[in-house]
């Protein structure tokens, strides 16, 4: 996403790990990177620990794709955007602003607990995490478009709809005979 090489990225480390779910459309899996010994003593020390993979070429064909997806990131970045702005614009909910692009947005909704904001969303059609801050987490990813920025804050619009706010009272008036 950043338009740098991964090599120019990791080149100062002397291993990387990543994840090729996140972000890249990968079923499961992960990369351990590094030199031929790095990997080759990770190697050894997984077997010690009793970790094997016999149907590695299974997730390693899909990992081949994901790799290949790596450009895109920066589309999925732009979407997240996209619906921080629109969550943002709602009234009642906070939006938590990463200090990077990410593919992830955090919201919170004042006066509902994330579960309860959770469980609403579902019922509109949109799966987010509930967090243990007070947030749901939202993720976009290549499935997701400005279509479904946009039915996403619909969604989170109707639900805030139904959440009271604290409102100011007006003053009692009287009148004097």
């Amino acid at each position: 996403a950043l338009g740098v090489p991964p090599a120019e990225l990791a080149g100062p480390a002397d291993s990387v790990a990543f994840s090729v779910s996140k972000g890249l459309g990968a079923p499961a899996g992960g990369l351990l990177c590094g030199s031929r010994e790095y990997v080759a003593r990770a190697r050894e020390l997984r077997g010690w620990l009793g970790g094997s993979l016999h149907q590695a070429g299974v997730l390693a064909a899909p990992a081949l794709v994901a790799l290949g997806r790596l450009p895109d990131l920066a589309a999925d970045h732009e979407t997240a955007a996209a619906l921080a702005s629109g969550l943002a614009s709602v009234p009642g909910v906070e939006v938590m602003r990463p200090p990077r692009p990410t593919n992830m947005v955090m919201a919170r909704l004042a006066g509902l607990p994330p579960d309860a904001c959770a469980e609403r969303l579902a019922g509109h059609g949109v799966g987010v995490l509930p967090l243990p801050n007070g947030h749901v987490r939202f993720v976009t990813h290549r499935a997701h478009d400005m279509i479904g920025v946009r039915a996403a804050v619909r969604a989170l619009a109707a639900v805030a709809a139904t959440v009271p706010q604290d409102r100011p009272t007006a003053p009692a008036w009287t009148e004097e005979a």
